[in-house]
C-alpha cells in the first residue's frame, strides 16, 4: 500500500463545512504521517557489492543472498521472473537474508531483489568460486597498467589477447565483476586467471575468483581481530608497537609529507629541465624506520579482514587460493601462527572448513636463509609447510623454484603457480586422481661424511635436476653444500671434510637451488631437520 492509497483510507471522502480543533488536529496528524512514509518507501533496498551482475555463484549449493532494507519493509526475491522466497528488511545494521535453490552449472536466470526499487542481476552463472587472497604476487596483473605498476607476466602480450573465455570471471572490490575478455584481462591477476583457466579446462564450469589480495599489508591485517584476544605475547607486542608510534610516529608522518612534496618537486624540475631540488632528510635512522614498519601490523589487526573479507560472508565459496608472506619476511617468527589463526578464524566466521591452499613465495636474494632488509622467506615457507601439518584440509603449494636473479618479489612465471595451484585444486578438493604434490621426504640417516634421505610419496619418476640444494652441518652449526645422487630410489648425501654431520638442509635459503623434482615435474618442499636460530643475533 502506497501513501496515496493509505491517505484515501485515513482522510474521509467528504469534510464537514466545519473542523473542529480535534477534526485539525486528527488532520495534521495524517500530515505528519504521510510525511514520514515517502521516506520509508524512499530507502531503497540495497546489496553488498560482491552481489551484482556477471557474478558466478556456487553450483550445487543453495545461493546465499543478503542486503539491507527499512525495518519492516516486505523484500521479494525472484528468479527468472518466479518469486522464490519474501522476507522484511531488519534496518541498516541488520541484514536481511535468503537463499536460492542450488544451481546447475551454467548460465543461470536473472535475479531480481525487489522493495520499493528494484534491483536486477544479470548475465549470470553458476559455477565454481574461489578466493584469491594475499599479498602482491597474487595482486600482479597480466599486464602492467594503471591498474598494477608491476604487472606483466610472462607473453603477456599474448596471454591478454588469448584471454577469450567469458566463464572465467574476476571479482575486484570497487569494481564489480568483471567478465574475462582481451580487453578487460590485463587488470586479472595473473596467478588467479591461470588457475581458473586450468580449472574451467577440466572441470568445464564457469570458474569466479574473488580477489581478497593487497600489496604491502602484514597476515594480522587480514586475520580476524578476535583471534588475538587473550594473547599475551600479541599485546606485549601490541604495547611496544604503540609506544615506537608515540616516540617516532609523528616526525615519520612529517618526512612522509614532505618527501610527497619533493616527488612532486623533482617531477617538476625534471619537465622543465632544472636540477632536482635536494631531498628531504630522514628525522629516524634506517633502524628506526624498521621497526616502525615492522610493528606497524600489530596495531591494524583485523583491519583488512573487516574490509575486505568481512563483505563475502555468508557467500558460498569452493575454497582459498593465498600467496602471501613476502611482507612479513622480516617478521617471519611472528607468520606462523598467526597464519594458522587467519586459516581457522576464516573458516569460523564462514561456518565451514574451507580448504586452503597456500603458495610459497619463489626464490629471490641470496642463498642465505635471513637477510638484514628482506628478512627470511626461508622461514615463511617454513611457517606454511607446518600450517599445512597441523592443519586439516591445508596444502603447500611450491613456487619456490619459479624466482629468477633478474627479477625481486615478483617472479613473472605466474603460469606455473597458476597451473599447480589448479592442480592441488582438483586433486584434493574435486577429487580428481593425479599427482599434485613434489616428493616427499622421510626419514633420514646420518653416517660419517654423509647422509640420506627416504623419499615417503609422490616420488614416482624421481629425479634431481643438479648435484646442489643439499646443505649438512655438525655440532658446529655450519652448513657447507652437499652433493646429492640417487641411489636405489633414495637420496644419497655426500660432504668430505665433514666427520659428523648432525643437521641436514634441503632449499632453504631466501633463493635456494631446487633439484629434487618427480616425474610429473613437481618440485620437493624445502626442509630441514635442525631448529637452530636463523636470525642473527643482532637483530
Amino acid at each position: 500500500m502506497d501513501s496515496s492509497q493509505l491517505a484515501r483510507l485515513m482522510v474521509p471522502a467528504r469534510q464537514p463545512q466545519a473542523t473542529s480543533s480535534l477534526g485539525r488536529s486528527g488532520l495534521f496528524f495524517v500530515w505528519v504521517l504521510l510525511c514520514c512514509l515517502p521516506s520509508v518507501a524512499r530507502a531503497n533496498v540495497t546489496l553488498p557489492e560482491v552481489l551484482g551482475s556477471h557474478m558466478v555463484v556456487q553450483s550445487g549449493e543453495p545461493v546465499k543472498l543478503w542486503g539491507w532494507a527499512a525495518p519492516g519493509e516486505p523484500v521479494t526475491l525472484r528468479l527468472g521472473g518466479v518469486v522464490v522466497a519474501q522476507t522484511l528488511g531488519q534496518g541498516k545494521g541488520n541484514p536481511w537474508k535468503m537463499q536460492l535453490p542450488a544451481q546447475k552449472p551454467g548460465p543461470i536466470p536473472d535475479i531480481e531483489v525487489s522493495a520499493s526499487n528494484t534491483l536486477r542481476l544479470t548475465d549470470l552463472l553458476a559455477g565454481e568460486v574461489w578466493v584469491t587472497g594475499g599479498g602482491p604476487n597474487m595482486v600482479m596483473t597480466l599486464q602492467k597498467g594503471s591498474w598494477c605498476s608491476f604487472g606483466g607476466v610472462l607473453n603477456a602480450d599474448e596471454e591478454v589477447a588469448q584471454a577469450t573465455d567469458s566463464e572465467i570471471r574476476l571479482f575486484r572490490p570497487g569494481e564489480g565483476w568483471m567478465v574475462c575478455s582481451p580487453q578487460a584481462a590485463p587488470a586479472f591477476s595473473g596467478t588467479a586467471y591461470f588457475f581458473a583457466r586450468r580449472l574451467r579446462s577440466e572441470l568445464k564450469a564457469p570458474v569466479g575468483l574473488i580477489l581478497a589480495a593487497m600489496g604491502v599489508a602484514s597476515v594480522e591485517q587480514w586475520t580476524p581481530g578476535c583471534s588475538f584476544e587473550g594473547d599475551p605475547a600479541f599485546e606485549a607486542s601490541k604495547a611496544k608497537a604503540a609506544a615506537f608510534g608515540d616516540e617516532w610516529g609523528q616526525a615519520f608522518t612529517e618526512h612522509q609529507k614532505a618527501m610527497n612534496l619533493w616527488r612532486k618537486e623533482a617531477e617538476k624540475a625534471k619537465a622543465a629541465g632544472q636540477p632536482e631540488p635536494p631531498r628531504p632528510d630522514s628525522p629516524l635512522s634506517p633502524g628506526q624506520m624498521l621497526l616502525l614498519r615492522d610493528s606497524r601490523p600489530f596495531l591494524e589487526a583485523g583491519q583488512l579482514f573487516e574490509r575486505r573479507i568481512r563483505p563475502l560472508i555468508p557467500l558460498s565459496v569452493k575454497g582459498v587460493l593465498w600467496y602471501h608472506g613476502e611482507t612479513d619476511a622480516r617478521r617471519s617468527e611472528f607468520y606462523g601462527n598467526t597464519l594458522q589463526r587467519l586459516i581457522r578464524g576464516w573458516r569460523q566466521e564462514w561456518g565451514r572448513a574451507l580448504p586452503f591452499g597456500l603458495v610459497t613465495l619463489a626464490g629471490v636474494g641470496g642463498a642465505e636463509p635471513w637477510a638484514p632488509f628482506r628478512g627470511s622467506f626461508a622461514l615463511i615457507r617454513e611457517a606454511q609447510i607446518e600450517a599445512a601439518q597441523k592443519i586439516p584440509e591445508v596444502r603447500v603449494i611450491s613456487a619456490t623454484d619459479l624466482g629468477l636473479k633478474s627479477y625481486t618479489t615478483y617472479p613473472p612465471n605466474k603460469q606455473a603457480v597458476g597451473e599447480r595451484s589448479a592442480l592441488w585444486a582438483l586433486a584434493h578438493v574435486y577429487g580428481r586422481k593425479s599427482v599434485a604434490d613434489g616428493p616427499k621426504f622421510g626419514e633420514i640417516g646420518f653416517a660419517p661424511g654423509k647422509a640420506w634421505v627416504e623419499l615417503r610419496e609422490n616420488a614416482e619418476g624421481l629425479r634431481l635436476t643438479g648435484p646442489g640444494g643439499f646443505e649438512l652441518a655438525g655440532a658446529d652449526r655450519k652448513f657447507i653444500p652437499a652433493k646429492a645422487q640417487i641411489n636405489e630410489g633414495r637420496i644419497e648425501l655426500t660432504a668430505p671434510g665433514l666427520e659428523k654431520p648432525e643437521a641436514l638442509r634441503y632449499a632453504f635459503g631466501n633463493f635456494p637451488e631446487c633439484t629434487v623434482y618427480n616425474g610429473a615435474g613437481l618440485p620437493a618442499l624445502p626442509f630441514r631437520t635442525d631448529r637452530w636460530p636463523v636470525q642473527p643475533a643482532a637483530r
